[in-house]
């Protein structure tokens, strides 16, 4: 339910800036946009990468994400998509998907989708509404985020090691243990954010070299950030207490979180630098 109002809500904006701001080339580009990602949507669900909802969301993601964001931020968003489809399939036909350490056979969710590009699209809005470099920074660094942590899960899934140690701790766990880092889930979050990173490269921002860094350690703390609340509400059981509630974490929170962390860090990282180098 939760994700169709998302649906509805993000198509809402849509119209909005359709009819009140865009003009009329932008009104093109986001009918183009919505084409081309019920297209790709479609693909996807039919070679079963997305379930029916998750190709409705990712329809809505698509849309906003090239029709608002233009080309820059749609060439972050299919880095994210396809080179974690491709490790994984890549992954499945190795040694570790025979001997069923690693297994990719569900489908994405709408929940999925909207848990690692929620903030993405957010500040793809923000953006067009203010023309602010840093807010296009901290949607770029959301997505670093899911890509590092993406990365970092194919990665680990790898690892020979039987023990891996929670991160709040530091104390040893079973491998596959919410919270738990290996050697290998740890570089694989390093190549994750850098691969994202890179892409600001194939652009003319202000400071290149900045804006690849900022990218790459924000995603990086997102993914750090992910194995945090892995460990301390979605591992323990234990509930975020709001007033006289209690919310229990789950992993599409756990990811939620995690890329807010990416984007929001990215967005005061990028500040912080873009003022101390001017």
């Amino acid at each position: 339910m939760q994700h169709r109002l998302l649906n509805y809500g993000f198509y809402f904006v849509l119209v909005l800036v359709f009819v009140l701001a865009a003009g009329p080339l932008e009104k093109v580009q986001i009918l183009l946009a919505l084409f081309v990602s019920y297209l790709v949507a479609y693909l996807c669900f039919v070679s079963r990468w997305l379930s029916l909802d998750g190709a409705r969301a990712a329809t809505v993601l698509g849309t906003i994400t090239l029709g608002i964001g233009g080309w820059e931020a749609t060439a972050y968003l299919l880095v994210f998509f396809i080179s974690s489809n491709l490790i994984a399939a890549v992954f499945q036909i190795g040694p570790a998907y025979q001997n069923q350490a690693f297994k990719l056979t569900e489908r994405r969710t709408a929940t999925q989708v909207w848990a690692n590009g929620f903030w993405f699209i957010i500040f793809i809005i923000a953006s067009y509404t203010l023309p602010f470099e840093s807010l296009l920074i901290g949607g770029f660094s959301a997505i670093a985020a899911a890509n590092s942590d993406t990365w970092a899960t194919l990665f680990g899934s790898l690892s020979k090691e039987k023990k891996v140690w929670l991160i709040t701790t530091r104390k040893p766990v079973p491998k596959g243990t919410d919270g738990g880092v290996s050697t290998m889930g740890f570089a694989g979050a390093l190549l994750g954010a850098v691969t994202v990173a890179l892409v600001s490269l194939l652009f003319n921002p202000a400071f290149p070299v900045m804006t690849a860094f900022v990218i790459f350690a924000a995603g990086f703390s997102g993914c750090l950030a992910d194995s945090y609340f892995g460990a301390s509400f979605q591992q323990s059981g234990k509930p975020i207490r709001l007033r006289k509630q209690h919310i229990y974490i789950g992993n599409d929170s756990v990811n939620w979180l995690a890329t807010g962390t990416g984007a929001f860090a990215g967005f005061l990282l990028y500040n912080i630098l873009y003022y101390a180098l001017v």
